[in-house]
């Protein structure tokens, strides 16, 4: 058997509708009715009236001929007038209820104009921040409540490798490493229970396993009538800035030349060893014999030479736990925790002997430190 398509349902609206279709049909039926009778019982009861009074005034012909055009006359007059008063106010109801659509309309046509104009500058200013979201090369991201994403900017797809659509409804549990989820997780969470910021750093690999430095700041915003969204993220990578700070950690306690430390990180060193931690320390003291002398013969590149040399010898002769310094042009300095006397000279018969290992024959520059 064919199927027979079910009716669709009505909703309520539709329901709504016909039922005040139904009543309006109604009431003009019952209005119509109205006037029809009354200008029928009208009719019927002047017509009874006039020919039973013209039978009494009139006999003859001529005279019952004029008053029948004089009743016709005054029947059309009076008919007229009571349908003037029947249909007036149906008449009047109708026209003003004409305006009102009319005037309805018009400001329906300059909702819908307004409308469309703020829907456009609604649409422009959405295209103009997704414009801007999408061309700074910081990674922005915001989430729900629960910490579901819904949505980020070009720089974070990029960063995860996955478009907008599928990063949409995810967690960080399916995106990093669950240590990484962990920690994400836990500011997001801060930051929804103090209703705070929250600014932290960490470091994440990227797809290249290199491994970013980012710098993020969470906050939580909200919609037009006040209530939590969620939170959006801000992660600058701040790579750059870390190398260059370990670069200037570096230049500010090292020797740009041999690569040991200066005299400021010897300093501050021997400070934080003076402590029964750190006893017996000793300390050896040297300096570079004849560097002036090659400096003004050979120039200052062959004095730079020796310098090298001698601070490579340091690096091969002491523990780790030495701290080795050049504290000025010609001078040196190592400091030796836990060392005692008898240590301290093994030490030093150590490196003279491996500078005197060193004095080849033929070399006219070669290292030489009194200790």
């Amino acid at each position: 058997m064919p199927n027979r398509q079910k009716p669709a349902r009505k909703n309520s609206a539709d329901k709504k509708a016909e039922g005040e279709a139904e009543r309006n049909k109604s009431t003009a039926s019952r209005k119509s009715m109205k006037i029809t009778l009354i200008y029928l019982a009208i009719g019927m009861v002047w017509i009874l009236l006039t020919d039973k009074l013209a039978e009494r005034l009139f006999s003859e012909y001529s005279q019952m001929q004029t008053f029948s055009l004089v009743k016709g006359l005054l029947y059309v007059t009076i008919t007229a007038v009571v349908l003037f008063f029947l249909i007036y106010s149906p008449m009047k109801k109708m026209f003003d209820a004409r305006e009102e659509l009319e005037n309805t309309n018009t400001q329906l046509k300059k909702s819908v104009g307004l409308y469309i104009n703020l829907y456009q500058e609604i649409e422009r200013k959405q295209v103009l921040l997704k414009s801007l979201i999408n061309s700074t090369p910081d990674l922005i991201l915001y989430k729900d409540t629960n910490s579901v994403y819904l949505g980020c900017n070009k720089a974070f797809e990029e960063f995860v490798g996955k478009k907008e659509e599928e990063i949409v409804g995810r967690t960080d549990y399916d995106i990093f490493s669950p240590e990484l989820a962990e920690l994400f997780r836990k500011e997001d969470m801060r930051v929804l229970e103090t209703n705070k910021p929250s600014r932290f750093e960490a470091t994440v690999n990227a797809r290249d396993e290199k491994e970013i430095h980012f710098d993020t700041l969470k906050s939580l915003y909200y919609d037009m009538s006040g209530s939590l969204v969620g939170l959006i993220g801000v992660c600058r990578d701040i790579s750059e800035r870390m190398e260059k700070e370990k670069e200037i950690t570096y230049l500010s306690y090292h020797d740009v030349l041999t690569g040991l430390y200066n005299r400021t990180f010897f300093t501050e060193e021997r400070k934080r060893m003076d402590n029964s931690r750190f006893l017996p320390l000793s300390i050896i003291i040297g300096d570079v014999n004849g560097l002036k002398l090659i400096n003004d013969a050979f120039g200052h590149t062959e004095g730079d030479k020796v310098l090298v040399e001698i601070a490579n010898v340091f690096r091969l002769c002491l523990r780790k736990s030495d701290i080795a310094a050049r504290i000025g042009g010609d001078e040196f300095s190592i400091l030796l925790p836990n060392t005692n006397n008898e240590s301290t000279r093994l030490i030093v018969e150590r490196i003279r002997k491996m500078i005197e290992s060193r004095h080849t024959s033929g070399k006219m520059i070669y290292p030489n430190i009194a200790l």
